[in-house]
């Protein structure tokens, strides 16, 4: 490790949450260990099914820790065949397939051969077949021996009810845009302000379709927004999910919202939709927008989310560029917009073209806010209460946090004295530490300026 980060480590161990440090201990009922033997009892030699594998399972799919998202340093190790890969691949070569059938798994009937899951204690989980897909987060990347994608993978896709500890459905990103920083940090903040969003952790994921097949590459795992996540967050979801849609443009379009890509429940029932849609065009320009959509919408969980992406800079998204809309339809009848794409943020993607993104955005739920003096002052006093917890929350140790953490990140085989640090870290480190410093002072003097310019 050099001597630069091995002070950072230093001096950001004593930072890390408790939830971090916390040493967790699994008991592990009926595992199985392969023994060694030079022969069956037919007297034919015995083959060991994980020999091509880097690690032999110790128990059973069935048998693995809950929380796969509630830890670091839990390891994907994924085999595949190279029929598997070229299928995976097809997609994304020559700069195409962006199209949301792109991110279904499952869509391509592709399977890995085995999936390893090796937690940090050791203990080494076979999973045989589960679905797998690679999807886009921007790089659009293949799996070639040269670059890294991002994954997708469904537990019970060949085997009913399996699950990756309690989810069904994991991504494993690879970080490239926001780096490890940015999705992990801001996702983060939007669960501490009240807002129902992804879990993330950091893993490490090696795979035989790269020539080194002990290579481990550090990726952030990432909790995709279904069953379990409804689940988990029903009291922030009205009670549960009647349905989660994933598109891009205005909900209020419902024909082509009718088409939009189902991630969880019944998609077909538009009524939910309707309402809302009929009560957005009805009270639009009006002084009583908020009120009267208010009984189809969420519309304090609405104000936190919205004042969250102003305050990170989160611009890849539906105020604002009408994509990445993710829509949550509650068991209240009302409905939620979740945060996604949270990768794009604080300004540090795309050579900073999502920066000084603005609390209001040209999206109607928003502008229609923003036309209502009401909703507009509400909205106002919320960021107020959103930036007081914010600042309570010392954001520059958000940051110092991940890094204490990537720095100590063990892997379960190869040289990795920085832990998941890897060089770009460096500049990236700087950059998040400097933005979640300073951004209370410059937001405050925003909010400012917007209650000057609403008087």
């Amino acid at each position: 490790m050099s001597p630069a980060r091995q002070s950072l480590l230093l001096a950001l161990i004593p930072l890390m949450s408790t939830a971090c440090a916390d040493t967790i201990v699994y008991e592990i009922n009926n595992t199985y260990v392969l023994t060694e033997a030079d022969e069956s009892d037919t007297g034919e030699p015995v083959v060991d099914p994980y020999a091509d594998l880097p690690a032999t399972p110790t128990m059973s799919a069935n048998q693995l820790p809950a929380d796969v998202l509630g830890q670091d340093d839990n390891t994907w190790w994924l085999n595949v065949s190279e029929s598997v890969v070229s299928t995976l691949n097809e997609p994304w070569t020559g700069g195409g397939g962006y199209g949301y059938g792109q991110y279904e798994v499952g869509g391509s009937g592709s399977g890995t051969e085995n999936l390893l899951i090796i937690t940090p204690a050791g203990q080494v989980a076979d999973y045989g077949a589960v679905g797998i897909n690679l999807i886009g987060q921007t790089s659009g990347a293949p799996w070639t021996t040269s670059t890294i994608p991002n994954f997708r993978l469904d537990a019970d896709e060949y085997v009913d009810g399996q699950r990756f500890g309690e989810v069904e459905h994991i991504r494993l990103n690879n970080a490239g845009v926001g780096t490890m920083f940015g999705e992990a940090s801001s996702l983060a903040v939007f669960r501490a302000m009240g807002v129902p969003a992804a879990r993330t952790a950091y893993a490490w994921v090696g795979g035989s379709a790269w020539e080194d097949d002990e290579l481990l590459v550090p990726m952030l795992a990432r909790e995709v927004y279904k069953r379990e996540f409804c689940e988990d967050n029903a009291d922030l979801l009205g009670g549960g999910c009647k349905n989660i849609r994933e598109s891009t443009g205005e909900f209020t379009n419902v024909a082509s919202w009718a088409v939009a890509e189902c991630d969880y429940g019944d998609c077909e029932d538009l009524s939910g939709l309707t309402l809302l849609s009929n009560a957005v065009k009805e009270n639009m320009r009006t002084q009583t927008f908020d009120e009267g959509t208010e009984p189809f919408f969420d519309w304090p969980m609405f104000h936190r989310s919205a004042c969250v992406h102003w305050l990170l800079w989160v611009g890849d998204d539906y105020i604002h560029n009408l994509n990445n809309v993710v829509l949550a339809e509650g068991e209240d009848g009302r409905f939620r917009v979740l945060p996604y794409s949270t990768d794009v943020t604080a300004g540090y993607a795309f050579s900073g073209t999502y920066i000084n993104t603005p609390l209001f955005g040209g999206a109607m739920m928003s502008k229609g806010c923003q036309l209502d003096e009401g909703c507009r002052e509400t909205q106002l006093d919320t960021c107020e209460q959103v930036l007081d917890e914010f600042e309570a929350m010392d954001p520059a140790s958000i940051i110092d946090d991940l890094a204490a953490r990537m720095l100590a990140a063990q892997a379960p085989w190869g040289e990795h004295p920085d832990g998941m640090w890897r060089e770009p870290d460096d500049e990236a480190y700087e950059h998040f530490r400097a933005f979640y410093e300073g951004r209370v002072e410059t937001a405050r003097a925003e909010l400012e300026l917007m209650r000057g310019v609403a008087k």
